[in-house]
């Protein structure tokens, strides 16, 4: 297909995740777990809060690929992506 879809996780309630590309239906940013629609090859910045409520961020995790611990994370949409993002206890 020409499009790609980008499917957000979250295990642990609804942090805000911004997004600075709009999906083919206007949408960018959502809470918690959420998916985006976009058109192949679109590259998207997806950004986590470093804090929410007593949590912090802990990584990035997608099946198979080593997980990413910057909150900020660069995608280039060319196949479905499926992410999740992680918190833990602050200490």
């Amino acid at each position: 297909g020409t499009q790609s879809v980008l499917q957000i996780f979250c295990g642990e309630g609804t942090p805000l995740v911004s997004l600075d590309s709009r999906d083919l239906e206007g949408r960018a940013d959502g809470r918690g777990s959420f998916r985006r629609v976009y058109q192949n090859g679109t590259p998207v910045q997806v950004a986590a809060p470093e804090r929410y409520g007593t949590l912090r961020f802990k990584e990035w995790r997608e099946g198979g690929r080593a997980p990413l611990n910057d909150p900020q994370i660069r995608l280039t949409l060319d196949t479905d992506r499926q992410i999740e993002v992680v918190y833990e206890k602050r200490a």
